[in-house]
């Protein structure tokens, strides 16, 4: 194959993977999803047929820049698989649902590997990616904030005008429009993500999700501390009066917000009273007790409700539950890593947790050395989504998150090693 075949196929890859990350963190464009996607792993396993010996090495080269993130992320990924074929229960095609979940992270990984290359452009056009993902997101939920604005002050749930749905795409991109502030050389992209940046706070308020509140707090703590150790701070201290100003005056209409808003107000009040703490007590000692407290009861919802409802009627107390298309459901919503475990046991649990953690101390080791704030962006990024609202969520969070921010970490590492600096 010629090297301008080569050249074309690999900006025909850098687009589809661009395309893939903005669909994938979108409720709509499935088939767009899955179509980029695969057409890139196609076009990556005919860069591999064609050119095994370079691709090879190519592989290894970005297996070792994130060695101990995949290495555990395989172990996470090969459990799952097996515990799939022995499920709690197995009426549900709990291999296929696996499958198909982790079947996109495992393809997307894999495309990364010989995807990177020492090109800058890429992790660039990767980020860039994720601002696409989080403007196009906060988009499709902004419409309620001009049709229904009118029950903003109504007490109780009513006043939720922002689906809360809405509030995991803040946490892990909020971020990332933030750097957008510090990292666009343009004042009109620069204003943009200033404008933008407030707007996703409002409707993280207006979510009426605490965790999500909390997550923010956290990101915006994490992230002047990184830019305190960046170059960016002598751009702060020669405009710290605009900056100021614009502080102040954020702050000022947040809590106009905030003051007005029914749901705030409502979940203010709530203090813990959300249920959480009696979900762990009265659920997780089942699991414990039982005879899948090491191995785990399979993926998916289904067998978390089918283990739940059992016990049930075996006569133990289980609160909060609702019926859902005629069966019993229980919204998973233990800590992240525990409500995991009922899926995946110790093992699987262990695996995936060794994964984030070893993702965390990668990027924050990269950033001590480098001062790149696109390390920064990534630690923060993981470490709110899975490390803070990860204290009060199971459910919602998705574990592929998790694969796409180690691919990230690749594409930077790898692009940006002969010149650690943006």
């Amino acid at each position: 194959m010629g090297s301008q075949s080569l050249r074309y196929i690999d900006c025909a890859i850098c687009v589809l993977l661009f395309i893939f990350i903005i669909c994938e963190h979108h409720v709509e464009f499935t088939a767009i999803k899955n179509i980029s996607l695969y057409l890139a792993l196609f076009l990556s396993l005919a860069l591999f047929s064609t050119n095994k010996q370079v691709v090879c090495n190519n592989i290894k080269n970005n297996f070792l820049l994130a060695k101990y993130q995949l290495i555990f992320l395989s172990i996470f990924i090969f459990y799952a698989f097996v515990i799939a074929l022995f499920p709690y229960s197995k009426e549900f095609g709990t291999f296929g649902n696996t499958f198909s979940e982790f079947g996109r992270g495992v393809s997307f990984l894999f495309v990364v590997l010989i995807y990177a290359s020492s090109s800058e452009t890429k992790p660039k056009i990767f980020f860039y990616s994720l601002l696409a993902a989080y403007v196009l997101i906060t988009l499709y939920y902004m419409k309620p904030l001009f049709t229904e604005f009118d029950k903003i002050n109504v007490n109780g749930e009513t006043s939720r005008i922002i689906n809360r749905a809405y509030s995991f795409f803040v946490d892990r991109f909020f971020i990332f429009g933030l750097m957008g502030i510090f990292l666009f050389k343009n004042k009109y992209l620069k204003s943009f993500f200033i404008i933008f940046s407030l707007i996703a706070v409002i409707m993280s308020i207006l979510t009426g999700a605490r965790g999500a509140w909390l997550c923010l707090v956290v990101c915006v703590i994490l992230f002047l501390i990184a830019i305190f150790f960046t170059r960016y701070k002598n751009t702060i201290k020669k405009r710290y009066k605009p900056i100021l100003f614009i502080t102040i005056l954020s702050v000022i209409v947040v809590g106009y917000f905030a003051s007005r808003s029914g749901i705030f107000q409502y979940k203010i009040s709530q203090n813990n009273s959300s249920g959480r703490d009696m979900i762990l007590k009265e659920r997780f000692p089942l699991l414990l007790k039982s005879d899948r407290a090491f191995w785990g009861l399979g993926y998916e919802e289904h067998q978390y409700d089918e283990f739940l409802s059992n016990k049930l009627d075996e006569g133990h107390n289980i609160s909060m539950m609702i019926i859902r298309n005629g069966k019993r459901h229980w919204w998973n919503d233990e800590p992240f890593f525990i409500g995991n475990y009922y899926y995946f046991g110790f093992i699987g649990t262990l695996a995936l947790f060794l994964s984030f953690f070893a993702l965390l101390i990668s990027c924050f080791a990269e950033f001590k050395k480098s001062r790149n704030l696109l390390y920064a962006g990534i630690f923060i990024s993981v470490f709110s989504y899975f490390g803070v609202r990860g204290i009060v969520e199971t459910y919602n969070l998705k574990i592929l998150y998790l694969f796409y921010m180690i691919g990230f970490f690749i594409l930077v590492k790898r692009g940006l090693l002969p010149k650690n600096k943006i």
